[in-house]
């Protein structure tokens, strides 16, 4: 699961690349997006790719969120929080799918 949280005022560009695929493109909006759908069985790469607005105020911060959920439970991989003093770069990380049995 993909969560982010944007302020007002630290505007930021949010881009998640699965194999090679995007995924997701978040421009100052709240969101959340569940990656399950789009992982393959086997190694899986995901990157992503963060670039910070011009922020006008040193209090404001955006976030970015990484982590396993079921349930209404999750588990935080990588925060990522964006403010005034942030530089754009990149996060990649690679999954393992499993196939679920029903």
């Amino acid at each position: 699961m993909i969560t982010t949280q944007f302020d007002t005022y630290q505007p930021a560009t949010l881009k998640a690349t699965l194999n090679g695929k995007a995924i997701a493109l978040h421009h100052n909006a709240d969101g959340s997006l569940d990656v399950t759908p789009f992982v393959k069985k086997g190694k899986n790469t995901l990157q992503l790719e963060c670039t910070p607005g011009k922020n006008g105020t040193t209090h404001a911060k955006s976030t970015l969120t990484l982590g396993p959920g079921t349930h209404g439970q999750r588990k935080t991989l990588y925060n990522r929080v964006i403010d005034q003093t942030s530089v754009a770069g990149k996060a990649n990380f690679v999954l393992v799918g499993t196939p679920t049995h029903a």
